[in-house]
């Protein structure tokens, strides 16, 4: 049995510093201590990087991670280039709820190092918060 996703705790659930919504922090903490969406159980190893994919004869046969995250830092065009690949790839659509709880497991790092893709990063959180309000 594939147990239920639980968020990796933050020292503080305070927006970073130099957040322009912090409106959108509040509610994706809100999201991220909610009841999690009615979607289909699977594995997730929380470190998909394009390091973590997997071929198989020059394809693509597996990914494990959070690989849109990581996109982020070259562009949010990169990273939602990305998701409509996989969406195709495994026959689904991407949960913006997702999008919540990456960025979230992730407070206290930006916290701490709130970088050049801070922007890009803020802009997708508002996007999945105002798709899930």
């Amino acid at each position: 049995m594939i147990p239920p996703y639980r968020p990796y705790p933050q020292a503080s659930y305070r927006p970073p510093p130099r957040a322009h919504r912090p409106k959108v922090w509040e509610q994706a903490v809100k999201i991220l201590h909610g009841p999690a969406p009615d979607l289909p159980a699977v594995f997730m190893q929380r470190d998909f990087h394009p390091g973590n994919v997997l071929w198989w004869r020059g394809a693509v046969s597996g990914v494990v991670g959070h690989c849109r995250a990581n996109l982020l830092g070259f562009s949010r065009d990169v990273a939602d280039r990305f998701t409509r690949l996989w969406e195709k790839a495994a026959a689904t659509t991407y949960h913006p709820w997702i999008d919540v709880v990456t960025v979230m497991d992730f407070l206290d790092d930006l916290r701490q190092d709130w970088g050049s893709e801070r922007l890009v990063v803020e802009d997708v959180l508002a996007s999945a918060v105002r798709e899930l309000t």
